[in-house]
């Protein structure tokens, strides 16, 4: 869900230049690889707490979200775009996104009637804003495109989905596929987790999570304080100019409330935001109180 904050700005970035590959459970054929995932620049504050990979973040080490922000103006905003202007745009990027929702019936793939059959609010909300604008290739190098571009993107986003919210959600650690961290030099496995993600992360098992989690959820043990994330639903499809500015703040806090699901760990080990900056893990870039959203969003606008 994080990574759905912002897609739409005048110029493109790239999310990396290496592959990023999806290997389902044994059973599952579909295989695709992504040579690079195009993001755009509004959404790095927010990309890195899922996806742990973007270099400009790494070198500017920033610490919240209003410096993340200010520098996303400075650099990208050169056309006199205001942030009720971005806000608007995004929410007509979402809105035509929103419209490939309804090839999802004619895909016929057996994980996807199951989550859409069991996964109920939790996977529907991850299809309805789970747009990536990716390239797919499949295991013979053809680029594919359509829905299976839609449903591998997703899946991209289903590991950032859950991994942010999971704690969240069911004040359970972060299943180790997701605990992803960057280069530093306090323990070996640091490194290598960063290594094999320059390389090439590989997600296993992304299916099976999903089960997973909607067993939990449908489960009569779930704690009920933490079954329901559509609080913070928001409707894209009938976005106003005037609401725009409003949608924007709502977007910001979900990633504030989430700050405290975005860490990393060293043989298991959570960091806090102080040992992260110093081994070079990731910065905690959600650290502001989620109270403070509506006040700097206010202040960079005025």
């Amino acid at each position: 869900m994080s990574l759905t904050i912002a897609l739409l700005s005048p110029k493109k970035i790239y999310l990396a230049s290496d592959s990023i590959v999806v290997t389902p459970k044994p059973g599952e054929s579909d295989r695709y690889s992504f040579d690079a995932v195009k993001i755009y620049p509004i959404n790095q504050f927010v990309a890195a707490t899922a996806v742990g990979k973007y270099q400009w973040l790494r070198d500017k080490k920033p610490t919240n979200l209003p410096l993340i922000f200010n520098e996303f103006k400075e650099r990208y905003c050169t056309e006199g775009w205001s942030i009720k202007k971005i806000a608007y745009k995004l929410s007509s990027f979402f809105n035509e996104r929103m419209k490939v929702k309804e090839q999802v019936e004619k895909f016929e793939l057996k994980t996807v009637k199951k989550i859409k059959a069991k996964g109920k609010k939790i996977a529907s909300t991850a299809f309805e804003y789970g747009w990536l604008a990716v390239n797919c290739r499949n295991e013979k190098g053809e680029i594919t495109e359509g829905i299976k571009e839609y449903f591998s993107g997703t899946r991209i986003l289903l590991t950032g989905f859950y991994r942010s919210f999971w704690p969240f959600l069911f004040c359970k650690p972060i299943p180790e596929i997701w605990q992803i961290s960057v280069p530093g030099n306090v323990e070996p496995v640091l490194n290598n987790r960063y290594e094999r993600m320059r390389q090439g992360m590989t997600y296993t098992g992304i299916p099976a999570v999903v089960r997973e989690l909607i067993e939990e959820e449908t489960s009569p043990h779930a704690n009920s304080k933490f079954k329901n994330p559509l609080k913070y639903k928001i409707d894209f499809k009938n976005i106003t100019e005037e609401s725009a500015v409003e949608l924007l703040k709502k977007l910001i806090g979900i990633t504030t409330l989430l700050r405290k699901a975005s860490f990393a760990s060293v043989n298991g080990k959570v960091l806090d935001d102080f040992s992260r900056r110093n081994v070079g893990g990731p910065v905690n870039l959600l650290s502001i109180d989620p109270k403070e959203g509506t006040k700097w969003i206010e202040k960079l606008e005025g």
